[in-house]
């Protein structure tokens, strides 16, 4: 399934012009990677869910960013 998703994250990259690697591409070769092999697996504590959540949303806002807002995010209920 991530196999799956970073295959179409990078055709929508490149259809949208925005792939970071396009400027490496070469003639005849598909564009460099832009994700890492494999995948990263995180497993929570339920302790730890309300720390991770926080994270993930302030963290567009310290980059001077938007909040994210998601119509398929619903509220976390502990």
């Amino acid at each position: 399934m991530v196999i799956q998703l970073k295959v179409a994250a990078t055709k929508q990259l490149e259809e949208e012009g925005i792939h970071p690697q396009a400027n490496w591409k070469v003639p005849g070769k598909r564009v460099p990677k832009a994700f890492a092999q494999g995948e990263w697996k995180v497993f929570l504590d339920p302790d730890d869910v309300p720390g991770a959540i926080n994270y993930v949303a302030e963290n567009p806002i310290k980059e001077g960013k938007p909040r994210q807002r998601w119509s398929f995010v619903t509220p976390y209920v502990g």
